[in-house]
């Protein structure tokens, strides 16, 4: 039999009303009668339907939270982050991840699926664009919404990461080594959403009269996490057999963990034949050896601002807009290096590249 408030209520001697408030963090009562109440019903095994709550009007003391992907590493970190926070408040997360960038129909009945649960609010981690139809219903759901990285023009409430001046610093890295072009390492992500990452660092390559040689089609896809440097391993090992590129830039730390062991088991040297920068600073970053030149992204503290101002928005629907910007940092260490004397020109790279087949590497 499942325990209700009249059981409470019969073995405090309080009133209905003392013990719903108490229950429901009302303030106004004092320490011992809130202390009592939530004895007992931890005695009783008493369980809140919050569900039942929010379907009256309350709160149903849930969060969605969607992303891009909760495998890797870093974005991990933040889900985690969140979760920690929301849990410190009692409130528990509905999980989406929209893996394999979700189609339009399948990421708007996401959406109204998390609102039929009656989730008190939304947080939408996001690197991409969200079709419009989707960034227009959570705009006007009724609830809380905070958007992560990608925050979209008409959104109130989100915390943007500006990755632009990093690429620069790791661009400009490069070339005060000496380097006048680097290989890009990247993903199919990449191919779809250039704007990120790739489209980036042609920019600020091209600024620093450098080129960014861009295999067609020489791209890592891998179906997780655990396979990711195994793929630019692969990858790697088959463009080292046409061209040795005096840089490569990578779109990951596990895909730069990948490459370095590819240059090395080719007899190579990182940095001293081949400078290599990742992107993430995960924690194994600083230690691997060589240890790893790469871009810090501030992921923890990105579910810290959107935890927080979902709080805020909980405590007053009408709160202020607020965007907060958070910054990635570029970090020199030991896996970048002095061009080395015999590199070959980037206009020789492309021509050997051209006489060769594209290769995709899945793993």
């Amino acid at each position: 039999m499942s325990i209700t408030l009249k059981d409470i209520v019969k073995k405090t001697g309080l009133s209905m009303s003392t013990v719903s408030h108490v229950l429901n963090g009302r303030p106004g009562f004092s320490a011992s009668t809130q202390q009592r109440v939530h004895q007992v019903a931890r005695e009783l095994g008493y369980l809140p339907n919050h569900l039942s709550r929010a379907l009256a009007g309350g709160k149903s003391m849930s969060i969605g939270l969607m992303g891009e992907t909760f495998k890797t590493p870093i974005r991990l970190l933040r889900m985690r982050e969140i979760e920690k926070l929301a849990k410190a408040d009692s409130y528990c997360m509905y999980l989406v991840a929209n893996e394999g960038m979700m189609a339009e129909p399948d990421m708007l009945k996401t959406v109204e699926d998390m609102l039929a649960r009656r989730v008190d609010g939304l947080i939408i981690c996001d690197l991409n664009e969200l079709p419009s139809d989707v960034t227009q219903r959570l705009l006007n759901c009724g609830k809380p919404v905070v958007f992560v990285d990608h925050v979209p023009d008409q959104a109130t409430h989100g915390v943007h990461m500006d990755r632009t001046a990093a690429l620069s610093q790791a661009v400009k890295h490069l070339h005060d080594l000496g380097h006048d072009s680097a290989v890009y390492l990247g993903s199919r992500f990449d191919q779809l959403v250039p704007e990120l990452k790739l489209g980036r660092y042609r920019q600020e390559l091209k600024m620093s009269g450098m080129q960014l040689i861009e295999p067609e089609h020489w791209y890592v896809e891998a179906t997780g996490l655990e396979d990711m440097s195994d793929a630019a391993y692969a990858l790697t090992q088959q463009m080292l057999k046409h061209i040795i590129p005096s840089a490569i830039i990578c779109i990951s730390d596990e895909t730069a963990i990948g490459a370095i062991h590819a240059i090395e088991e080719a007899g190579l040297s990182v940095p001293d034949d081949v400078s290599v920068i990742g992107f993430d600073d995960l924690p194994i970053a600083k230690h691997f050896k060589p240890s790893l030149t790469t871009i810090s992204q501030p992921m923890l503290q990105a579910g810290q601002a959107a935890y927080e101002i979902l709080s805020n928005l909980f405590k007053a629907s009408d709160a202020s807009p607020e965007i907060r910007e958070l910054r990635c940092q570029f970090i020199a260490r030991e896996s970048t290096g002095p061009v080395r004397s015999n590199a070959p020109t980037a206009k020789s790279l492309y021509e050997n590249l051209a006489t060769h087949k594209p290769v995709h590497v899945q793993s």
